[in-house]
């Protein structure tokens, strides 16, 4: 799950910067590569916020 977080950090930081925005292709992959992670942190996520 590091690897994802830490890439997921660098895409952020390249959108932020219009000329170093990924491409459409660099994010479908990330997302590809990285579904089981994100849908990891989306459970934690919500496990925190119900026990809110």
């Amino acid at each position: 799950m590091f690897a994802f977080l830490d890439k997921s950090r660098l895409i952020r930081n390249r959108i932020s910067h219009r000329y170093k925005e990924s491409t459409h292709e660099e994010l479908l992959e990330h997302i590809l590569k990285y579904k089981d992670d994100f849908e990891e942190v989306v459970c934690i996520v919500k496990g925190y916020l119900d026990n809110k």
